[in-house]
C-alpha cells in the first residue's frame, strides 16, 4: 500500500522532514491544522492512518487500531523498511 500523505512544505526546498502521525478519530490535516505554521521551516508529512482520510480501511474493521500496521505505514512514509 502507498500511504496517503499530505505534505506541507511552505519553506525552503531542503527543509528537514517531520512526520506527524495523528491519534485521533479524524484525518491528519484536520488534526494538525494548527501545526501548519512550522511548515514554513520544516517539511511536514501528514499520513492518514488506515480507516481515516484518504487511507483505506484495514481488511478486518475490528482491527482499525492495529499499531503494527500503522508502524509499517509510517516506515513507508520515512522511506525505511521494517519487519513484515
Amino acid at each position: 500500500m502507498t500511504t496517503p500523505v499530505t505534505v506541507w512544505d511552505d519553506g525552503p526546498g531542503d527543509a528537514t522532514p517531520v512526520v506527524l502521525v495523528h491519534g485521533t478519530l479524524t484525518w491528519a490535516t484536520q488534526c494538525y491544522a494548527k501545526q501548519r505554521p512550522p511548515g514554513r521551516r520544516f517539511r511536514l508529512l501528514l499520513p492518514d492512518r488506515r480507516g481515516f482520510g484518504a487511507a483505506p480501511d484495514l481488511d478486518d474493521p475490528m482491527w482499525t487500531n492495529d499499531y503494527a500496521v500503522d508502524a509499517r505505514d509510517v516506515l513507508e512514509v520515512l522511506g525505511a523498511t521494517g519487519p513484515t
